[in-house]
């Protein structure tokens, strides 16, 4: 935890915090042993587009040139990077957070092995990998850990390193070498370029790894085994600093906190595989099985800045295209389709136990694992032999379709196994992020009710939808229904909603469309946020898979024109990104012009009355009382939320009333019978404290829209 490390060249990882370990490493040293001696313990082509500027239904155009790449790479330049450049204007302002900055969509054509391949990925991607996610990703943990108590710092960050390199030491030779081989190429760019490398080694294995370390944390939270887990795989660093942590405060509160509301690692996601007929013979899409997805996930900032679409031809294994960002170390690790017509895309848990140590080459991380079945799988059977062959980490589900047999089908991943939930064929089939196997289930978790409710209703808007296309006269999919379907804004009962329990989320960073009878992968291009309202670029290769053409563009239509609802919408995702941040009024005046943008549309979202109460709540603004009141007789709302607004009021100076409290206790109890939520228990602990006229600890905004 105190060793001093060698110059290099580097931001490494938690570098604040590694800068404070430092400074008060003696003390740190001195008071723990202090304290423990005491005893205590614990083709060319341009887009043809008559669009020459941004609309908020109308797709912009993209100009590309697939005859002259913008970087080679390899000992003959085999290695290719091609630029397409939207014609809409660069976003200015707070728009520059969550857009496209520049406007561009790279295409990366790579080929050899597998660690050549990595190594082309980061020598032509790595600079701009240096202000996309990898270094968001080292934020989001450089955030957290500042959070915490100075004396407890130097022990999060030291337990957080010791288990990434547990988790790293499981992975299998191929993975391991593939990231050696990405960082060689990007010091290689960065040199080129006359300049220092931002990240260490040690920052890239965090990178790639950090999704895992996020199950297990949010795994050792969950089941309060924080010390205990600590003990058992990083005693050196929890015997010194732990008594120090728990004296202070908040040590094991801190290393779970780093991911938990902050972390930039969850992947929640709306999928569907549509076929292109019924066993019948019935057309249900007019492009063959389409495959899309919805990727939601905490990377805002940066996903969006360096969106990337790429063409792997890896030697002895299958081609395919894949979706993703600069930086993302497994290109397919989240969407993909390959040569032999398989497409996956990647449903994340939350995982109540996680695999964290084990011999090398036995645990698999499962977007790499995802990468594996892409490079190898010519079916369904295929792919769930690969998934069998090795230990999963955490819990995940492989969505997957073959377009050869029109066959859907789940394998869901845990550390206990893996199973195949759900396989159909001829029929379409929908995803959203909780398990379908009983066996499963005890496997994740949802860390409050509006999570569990939310995944559930956004299954059930999918059937919905599937039900009417299975109907006698209905009309086959077009390529624009899958847009259509990712920007989906109505619930399950057909109403209008901004986000919450419809596909487009908050925190939308990416959206996909595979169409592998086309050999086509449609990617949002990031000029919009959410993500699955930005004008879609599909990229298409030829019959060899060697050469990439522009297919075309396209962007969703569900806006109906009403240009101030993507204004809101992306308003409401910049308030949120500054309320992670702790930037409040920030906050609060990018919600206020959400509320005015969706007003002037005469649309209503009552959720946002309920989150600006909050805010006034935290920013100690006496408007706090009237606006809980307010929400509480609009309507258009939810028992359970109208609970939580009675019980924040009555923290509240004139808010206090134990009728309803007594109310608010009732819903609570009855939500904990049903749903058994960590969070419907511990709201029954706060209304009890209130009605006994006791102090309560504030809790985090969750900024899950739900009605």
């Amino acid at each position: 935890m105190c060793s001093r490390h060698g110059a290099s060249p580097r931001s490494s990882l938690f570098e604040r915090s590694r800068q404070n370990a430092q400074r008060i490493c003696s003390l740190t040293l001195v008071v723990a042993v202090s304290i423990l001696i005491v005893g205590l313990a614990p083709v060319r082509g341009l887009a043809q587009s008559s669009v020459s500027t941004l609309h908020p239904v109308l797709p912009q155009g993209f100009d590309c040139d697939f005859a002259k790449p913008v970087r080679t790479s390899g000992a003959r330049g085999e290695q290719k990077l091609y630029v397409c450049r939207g014609r809409a204007p660069v976003p200015q302002g707070d728009r520059r957070i969550v857009a496209n900055r520049e406007n561009r969509v790279f295409v990366a054509v790579l080929s050899g092995s597998h660690a050549e391949i990595a190594r082309a990925h980061g020598d032509l991607l790595g600079d701009y990998a240096e202000s996309g996610v990898i270094h968001e990703s080292i934020d989001h943990v450089n955030y957290g850990v500042s959070q915490q108590s100075f004396f407890v710092q130097p022990t999060v960050l030291g337990i957080t390193q010791c288990l990434t390199n547990h988790l790293y030491g499981s992975l299998s030779d191929e993975f391991r070498a593939s990231v050696d081989a990405y960082y060689q190429g990007y010091s290689s760019r960065m040199q080129r370029l006359g300049k220092t490398p931002k990240f260490s080694p040690d920052d890239l294995k965090f990178a790639a790894v950090g999704i895992e370390l996020a199950n297990t944390l949010d795994a050792m939270n969950e089941s309060g085994s924080m010390l205990k887990t600590s003990l058992r795989y990083c005693p050196l660093q929890t015997v010194v600093g732990a008594p120090l942590g728990i004296f202070v405060g908040g040590l094991f509160g801190g290393i779970g906190s780093i991911v938990e509301g902050k972390t930039p690692f969850k992947l929640g996601c709306t999928g569907f595989i549509v076929p292109e007929k019924t066993s019948s013979g019935a057309l249900l899409s007019s492009v063959g099985l389409v495959h899309g997805r919805n990727l939601d996930g905490e990377l805002m900032r940066s996903w969006s800045q360096h969106p990337v679409i790429f063409l792997i031809r890896e030697t002895g294994k299958l081609a395919y295209l894949a979706s993703g960002s600069a930086g993302l170390i497994y290109p397919a690790g989240v969407s993909g389709t390959n040569e032999a017509g398989i497409s996956a895309s990647l449903h994340q848990m939350y995982s109540s136990r996680t695999q964290i140590s084990g011999p090398a080459n036995t645990t698999a991380m499962a977007p790499a694992l995802q990468e594996k079945i892409l490079r190898e799988a010519r079916s369904l059977d295929d792919a769930l032999r690969i998934a069998r062959g090795v230990k999963s980490m955490a819990s995940w589900t492989i969505f997957i379709s073959d377009a050869k047999t029109g066959e859907a089908a789940s394998i869901e991943l845990t550390e206990g196994g893996v199973s195949l939930s759900r396989r159909v064929r001829a029929l379409p089939l929908g995803q959203s992020n909780h398990f379908f196997d009983a066996a499963q289930a005890p496997y994740a978790f949802f860390p409050n009710l509006h999570k569990k409710i939310e995944t559930e209703v956004r299954l059930q808007t999918l059937e919905k939808k599937f039900a009417k296309m299975l109907s006698p006269g209905a009309s086959p999919w077009t390529l624009q229904d899958a847009f259509n379907q990712l920007a989906n804004q109505e619930d399950a009962e057909g109403r209008f909603q901004a986000f919450g329990t419809t596909a487009t989320k908050a925190y939308g960073v990416m959206a996909t469309i595979m169409l592998p009878a086309q050999r086509q992968l449609w990617m949002s291009s990031g000029d919009a946020s959410p993500a699955p309202h930005s004008t879609y670029l599909g990229i298409e290769v030829d019959p060899s898979w060697r050469q990439v053409r522009l297919a075309g563009v396209g962007r969703a239509q569900t806006l109906g024109g009403r240009a101030r609802l993507l204004r809101g919408m992306e308003n409401f995702v910049l308030a949120r990104l500054a309320y992670e941040r702790g930037q409040k009024t920030k906050a609060l005046s990018h919600l206020n012009q959400s509320i005015q943008d969706f007003d002037a549309e005469n649309v209503n979202e009552p959720n946002f009355t309920y989150m600006r109460a909050r805010l006034y709540a935290d920013l100690k603004d006496a408007r706090a009382l009237n606006e809980f009141n307010r929400f509480l007789q609009l309507e258009g709302t939810t028992e359970h939320h109208r609970a939580l607004a009675v019980m924040f009021r009555s923290s509240l100076s004139g808010g206090h009333n134990m009728t309803d409290l007594a109310w608010a206790k009732s819903v609570f109890e009855r939500a904990e019978r049903q749903h058994g939520q960590r969070e419907t228990r511990l709201n029954i602990e706060t209304v009890d404290k209130l009605i006994q006229g006791r102090s309560v600890s504030k809790q985090k905004l969750d900024w899950v829209v739900f009605r």
